[in-house]
């Protein structure tokens, strides 16, 4: 079953992948202004991407986002990406490792859920945090 946290009034769904649990897109403000206000998103340049069949939508999303390096446009960047061990719980008090100060578009050897398996393999787990803004 999919991972859920209840941080204060909200409930999170996530998605679990082999030992860490991701909870992406989380929102954390409201823009300061209409992202549209001065006309419509600018058109981008389309991609060949290849087509596979079979896959869950989110398997899709993930590959393409990880080996494609693609992210999707979004006028409410203002989110949180966390990313724990799949076996994490509220009194575990596992450090947590914060990224951000970034614009949507980031490198993919730093993606959160490398840095936790990598930090699991160890035998030091860690949270991982990353702000998207932009």
């Amino acid at each position: 079953s999919s991972p859920t946290v209840t941080p204060d009034s909200a409930s999170v769904t996530g998605t679990l992948f082999g030992s860490v649990s991701e909870f992406l897109g989380i929102p954390f403000a409201q823009p300061p202004f209409s992202a549209t206000a001065y006309g419509p998103a600018c058109p981008q340049q389309a991609m060949d991407l290849p087509t596979v069949s079979g896959l869950p939508a989110e398997t899709l999303d993930y590959l393409t986002n990880t080996i494609y390096n693609v992210v999707t446009p979004s006028e409410k960047p203002l989110t949180l990406n966390v990313v724990t061990p799949a076996d994490a719980t509220p009194d575990s008090k596992l450090p947590v490792v914060a990224a951000g100060l970034e614009w949507y578009n980031f490198d993919n050897r730093y993606h959160g859920s490398i840095i936790v398996e990598k930090a699991i393999s160890l035998g030091v787990p860690a949270n991982y945090v990353r702000m998207n803004y932009r």
